[in-house]
């Protein structure tokens, strides 16, 4: 008998909430596909259960396992046993035949699209006909939508005559964006949760309340507000400085420039990677990037498939060899 056999059967067998925390292998899909058959004894329709996995290749594995327990795969399980029970307990609740195989067991994705389909009212969300793993194509009907709202024409305009009147280009350009929120939305967010009223109103209040030297509130209220304005300038700097950088401009020959994917040998350690050349605040947003101004990418500027760079570092020199450059 196993150290955790105990803890198993009260899973099973205990209609009650738990969290099970084990290793890869250890079975956990087993227990919840005994947990599953257990509960359905208990329920009078089968639709009362609903198992949810993160992918479908989970779900599948989840729905094959309750099959194998009902055959007697486990010795420690009367699965034979529980399905003569459960074949009563479905027929006195006119179940149907394929009720097994009809079980709820599904992504939480797919169970977040049952419940779109169902049109709740109070949702105020049209009725969703299907899926769709095309994002590109949404994030253009999205962004050509934005562009038509009338309260967005002057703001259009300022960006199509930067983009040369190309309203392709602008949704593009926008489609990109959208593609890599995960890049500005957070900041955006950020600013949008400080309120500098109602600082501005704490500094105010705290300054009337006698030394500012030791008084806590005005200090803090003024601290934020200089981080407020401190962000803020940063990022307009940033933005006022940005440039888009287009891949079709890219020489034929294949050489590296920003934006580059490249894959290196490194000479000294016999390892091959792959990077790629971004800008300095793009860094920590995938774990190839490199900044354009580090030693690394300043030594591969300019250089093509098969040349070799030495590039210092603070503890010894490396070469690396260019195998590959793609955009």
């Amino acid at each position: 008998e196993a150290i955790d056999d105990p803890v198993r059967a009260e899973v099973i067998d205990d209609p009650s909430s738990f969290i099970i925390s084990a290793p890869a292998g250890s079975g956990k899909t087993t227990v919840l596909a005994k947990r599953i058959i257990k509960r359905l004894l208990e329920v009078n329709d089968p639709n009362e259960i609903i198992a949810l996995t993160f992918t479908k290749k989970a779900a599948n594995e989840m729905r094959d396992k309750v099959q194998e327990v009902l055959e007697g795969k486990y010795n420690d399980f009367a699965g034979p046993f529980i399905q003569k029970e459960l074949n009563k307990h479905s027929k006195k609740n006119n179940w149907d035949d394929n009720y097994i195989d009809n079980l709820k067991i599904m992504t939480l994705d797919s169970l977040a699209f049952q419940i779109l389909q169902k049109e709740p009212l109070l949702s105020k969300c049209p009725k969703v006909e299907g899926l769709s793993e095309h994002l590109d194509d949404l994030y253009e009907i999205a962004v050509n939508e934005v562009i038509k709202e009338p309260q967005n024409y002057h703001d259009v305009e300022k960006v199509l005559l930067y983009l040369n009147v190309n309203h392709q280009t602008i949704v593009n350009e926008f489609v990109e964006m959208i593609k890599k929120r995960d890049q500005w939305l957070p900041h955006l967010i950020e600013l949008l949760k400080l309120n500098d009223n109602e600082i501005v109103k704490v500094v105010s209040w705290a300054a009337g309340n006698g030394d500012r030297s030791e008084n806590g509130d005005y200090i803090y209220g003024k601290k934020k507000l200089r981080q407020i304005d401190s962000r803020i300038k940063y990022l307009i700097i940033n933005i006022e400085d940005a440039e888009i950088v287009r891949r079709n401009n890219v020489a034929p020959e294949r050489k590296i420039f920003f934006g580059a994917f490249v894959v290196i040998n490194d000479d000294t350690k016999s390892k091959s990677l792959t990077i790629r050349i971004v800008g300095a605040q793009e860094i920590n947003h995938a774990p190839e990037n490199i900044s354009w101004i580090s030693p690394l990418a300043k030594s591969l500027m300019g250089r093509s498939v098969g040349d070799i760079v030495n590039v210092e570092t603070t503890k010894d020199e490396r070469s690396y060899s260019v195998l590959e450059v793609y955009y």
